[in-house]
């Protein structure tokens, strides 16, 4: 667990260290209408760190195996409004909810990370992969904002 908490501090450290330094049109471009721009992306981030939050401590109480359920995203971003917000305050509310996050990561145990998930699609598997797949899905993004990747809005977890 020491390498997925490192690997989840280590995706903070970049949006920390990059989006500070984008201008406000930079946070604001949207590729197109239906995209979302580097603000909204970090919304969407925040969101998704609220969910696998909530799972995380969930599932160590839940029957197993946990039904792992999907959320809005697309409505979630426009309902926070994620595009007109502080980047100050996104960033300071990111941040905290991945250092939580880091900090359960770092208390799973082998019978933890064995935990039995059912996705929204009816896949079975165990809470191992729901952590690497969130830290997938923040690389996918981070890469998203940092232009290494084309901007898309569609996720599946």
């Amino acid at each position: 667990m020491q390498a997925l908490t490192a690997k989840l501090q280590q995706l903070i450290q970049i949006g920390m260290e990059y989006l500070p330094h984008c201008s406000k049109e930079q946070l604001m471009h949207k590729p197109a209408p239906e995209k979302w721009s580097k603000m909204e992306i970090l919304g969407h981030l925040i969101d998704s760190g609220i969910y696998n939050l909530q799972r995380l401590t969930e599932i160590e109480h839940s029957e197993k195996p946990y039904q792992v359920k999907t959320y809005q995203q697309n409505e979630l971003v426009t309902a926070n409004d994620y595009q007109h917000s502080n980047l100050e305050e996104l960033l300071s509310l990111w941040t905290a909810l991945n250092a939580r996050i880091a900090w359960l990561i770092s208390k799973q145990t082998g019978i933890t990370l064995s935990y039995s998930i059912i996705l929204p699609d009816g896949m079975q598997k165990h809470l191992e992969f729901l952590i690497k797949d969130y830290l997938a899905h923040m690389q996918h993004h981070l890469d998203q904002i940092t232009s290494k990747v084309e901007n898309r809005f569609s996720d599946t977890v």
